[in-house]
């Protein structure tokens, strides 16, 4: 699937694109709106070994739910003693678990689930 504005957003189940037979080609007649209303990760969960890195990216929503920013900048990041954060990057901590990436924007709020194996 292609979005615009992302680009692709799905992993195709054998690795490779394929030819299709069929489509949908759909189009928003939301008026054009670049206020951003509500962040979305990529990534809703991410799976980690201890030690291991990972760049959260947020996307930037407007009121009818299209994307006006594909990778947000300026976001705060919290996380729950799973490990640390510097600059744009979380490091897994050393202790197996799951917690939660916290991201604030503003007012506006975001979690992804984070898995530490």
């Amino acid at each position: 699937m292609y979005l615009d504005r992302i680009g692709t957003v799905n992993n195709p189940s054998d690795g490779t694109e394929r030819s299709v037979v069929a489509g949908i080609f759909a189009v928003s007649t939301a008026p054009d709106d670049s206020q951003i209303a509500e962040i979305a990760p990529k990534q809703f969960s991410v799976r980690l070994a201890k030690g291991q890195s990972f760049t959260p990216v947020f996307y930037g929503l407007n009121q009818y739910g299209q994307v006006v920013n594909a990778n947000l900048s300026g976001i705060t990041i919290t996380t729950n003693l799973l490990g640390n954060y510097s600059g744009t990057t979380f490091t897994a901590g050393t202790s197996a678990g799951y917690g939660y990436i916290l991201a604030k924007y503003g007012n506006l709020t975001s979690r992804i689930k984070i898995i530490i194996e």
